[in-house]
């Protein structure tokens, strides 16, 4: 788990490592990619395992994914990033994967790797490999 300031994780270093692992333009962009990979993922897993992911992201992503409730939803790696390029400014489903991959990427290193290994496993193996 690596947070870049002494002082825990913020929403600022966190959306700079999504930015710079998405290669976007703008902070707001990055921020938009990581909201919706977040909100996305959390409709797949159980809230608990949810929960433990959470519980390594900054406040202000960590309270905005307690509010997704509900029972985890499974489906495809397309249906999945069809669902955030409704939510981002692409179209393309590979530019997606690639924002997808470079989020995920982050909250793999901002997490214990036990937390993300047991969200991994309730995920189809098509999304579950966009953490690699």
């Amino acid at each position: 788990m690596t947070y870049p300031e002494p002082g825990g994780p913020t929403k600022e270093s966190f959306i700079s490592q999504v930015q710079d692992k998405i290669g976007v333009q703008t902070r707001e962009e990055a921020e938009r990619v990581a909201r919706a990979t977040l909100r996305t993922l959390a409709e797949q897993v159980s809230s608990g395992e949810m929960g433990k992911l959470a519980s390594a992201l900054p406040p202000e992503l960590r309270d905005e994914l307690a509010g997704v409730r509900g029972q985890a939803q499974s489906f495809g790696k397309d249906t999945f990033l069809d669902t955030i390029t409704g939510q981002i400014d692409t179209v393309s489903l590979d530019t997606a994967e690639h924002h997808v991959r470079g989020v995920l990427r982050v909250v793999r290193a901002w997490t214990p790797d036990e937390d993300v290994e047991t969200a991994r496993e309730q995920l189809p193996p098509g999304i579950s490999e966009l953490f690699a």
